[in-house]
């Protein structure tokens, strides 16, 4: 067994020196390649999360090549790789190989939901009317039931790239029985504000699924209006203390003020008058204010940002800055300080004070007006 074979032993082994393996198998560059997709056809492992952060991470000017003829891989785990790093490119001839999965009603529907997340998260504008080709052809054919991952992959996709025309079927498909469509939709809606949006996360308030329920705790204060707060104010003193303490946790991140046992018997608007806050219906607030979006973006350059803080700033701009949900450990972890200076040059002045943005794209306040 040659080196690089005995390092992916180790990850399936474990996972004590995994930060090290991992950042020498990114070193090794495509060379690496055919040895760590044998480790993942040859069946799951501890190490197939870790091996997928190898590749993802691997930086090489033939990689694209690679990646285009794991399109036809016949792992799903090994395509669902390659759909992620193809949509990254800014080749015209790889978008539209991309495009062409996800218009083939032949494929499984989980490589349709890889080629419609790849267009949205690489950013392809020009996708658009492909996009919303799908999602019409789903509508007309009465599909979206039988095609809810699809739908709702589409719907993202359009969302990121500033089209929330999909949105009445991302609410009808977080009203679906399936609880597992059901929280996926529901995880969708913290990217929309449009009509519906408001009062189907006011409905789940008080649904048996926990992680539900926490979902539209997280999507309420993304909306950061007094309507928000409110909703949030209540389940502040919820019986299940998992709910009870993120919604203090919201509320206190809205409000600037940490909520006391005893504040709870107060009527809310007392409370707010007491604590001398002034929120209302027509700004996004954070900290008691209405909310700067450009402060908020340089506080991850003071000290490592968590991940819940990265995650509001990309339900806001779109932009990870460098973070990748999937990968947790780094070969060169993102530069922020660089990051946010860039950014802040070319979209810091579109975030007016107190506005509200959903992926990097403003919205409207009124369909939450109440």
């Amino acid at each position: 067994m040659d080196r690089i074979g005995k390092m992916i032993k180790q990850l399936n082994d474990s996972d004590e020196k995994a930060e090290e393996i991992i950042r020498e198998l990114i070193d090794e560059g495509v060379s690496a390649l055919p040895q760590i997709l044998n480790a993942i056809r040859n069946g799951p492992t501890p190490a197939h999360i870790l091996l997928r952060q190898v590749i993802l991470q691997i930086s090489d000017s033939t990689m694209m090549d690679e990646m285009k003829v794991l399109l036809d891989d016949k792992n799903s785990y090994i395509r669902s790789i390659a759909y992620r790093i193809l949509g990254r490119s800014s080749d015209q001839s790889i978008t539209d190989k991309i495009e062409q999965y996800l218009e083939d009603d032949i494929l499984l529907e989980s490589d349709r939901v890889w080629a419609a997340k790849a267009l949205g998260d690489g950013l392809h504008f020009h996708s658009l009317p492909i996009l919303r080709e799908q999602i019409r052809i789903l509508d007309k054919d009465d599909a979206i039931h039988y095609y809810p991952e699809l739908t709702l992959a589409i719907s993202y996709a359009m969302a990121r790239l500033g089209d929330s025309s999909a949105l009445p079927h991302v609410l009808e498909l977080s009203k679906e029985q399936d609880i597992s469509v059901r929280l996926s939709a529901l995880k969708l809606l913290r990217f929309f504000s449009g009509s519906g949006v408001f009062e189907q996360l006011k409905s789940v308030l008080v649904d048996s699924i926990l992680e539900i329920r926490k979902d539209a705790l997280d999507a309420f204060f993304l909306l950061g209006t007094k309507s928000a707060t409110y909703c949030i104010w209540k389940l502040c003193k919820d019986e299940n203390q998992v709910i009870a303490q993120h919604a203090r946790k919201r509320f206190a991140q809205i409000t600037g003020t940490e909520i006391q046992d005893e504040d709870l018997i107060k009527d809310f608007n007392k409370y707010l008058d007491d604590k001398g806050i002034e929120i209302n219906n027509k700004v996004c607030f954070r900290s008691g204010y209405p909310i700067n979006v450009q402060s908020l973006v340089k506080s991850i350059i003071d000290s490592k940002p968590s991940v819940d803080l990265l995650d509001e700033l990309f339900a806001i701009t779109g932009n990870r800055f460098g973070h990748d949900p999937e990968i947790w450990i780094y070969a060169n972890p993102p530069d922020y300080s660089s990051l946010v200076s860039s950014w802040l040059v070319e979209n810091g002045s579109k975030y007016s004070i107190g506005s509200l943005n959903k992926l990097g794209f403003a919205q409207s306040f009124a369909p939450m007006l109440e």
